[in-house]
């Protein structure tokens, strides 16, 4: 048995297939205030490990919109009002580990600063 540790403090991003950020307005419009999107997943090095975390993500939000008139012109705005991440499951070096509370919030955390 191995044992590997995982500091998630200096843990770099080096693949992956999910939805960022600068994308999340973009979706609540087309998907009319909130959408769902599972199979995503982050691969990370970690000293020389390869850690790979997937995923799913719900996001929330709304649209807002003003005609405006004569004065004004037309104003809209898109708030994401709140994001939903689930770790799935957690692989290092192709290897599962048990997806403990802990582990699961510590990759919430990082997924969360890198979307």
């Amino acid at each position: 048995m191995t044992t590997a540790t995982i500091n998630t403090k200096d843990i770099k991003l080096i693949d992956g297939d999910f939805v960022p950020s600068s994308q999340f307005e973009n979706e609540i419009v087309e998907h009319e205030g909130s959408f769902y999107e599972s199979e995503q997943f982050m691969t990370f090095n970690q000293n020389g490990l390869e850690v790979t975390v997937s995923y799913e993500i719900c996001v929330d939000g709304y649209t807002t919109y003003d005609a405006g008139d004569y004065f004004t012109p037309p104003y809209s705005s898109v708030e994401v009002s709140s994001v939903d991440i689930t770790i799935n499951k957690v692989e290092i070096d192709e290897f599962e580990v048990e997806l403990t509370p802990e582990l699961a919030k510590a990759f919430e955390v990082v997924i969360d600063k890198l979307v």
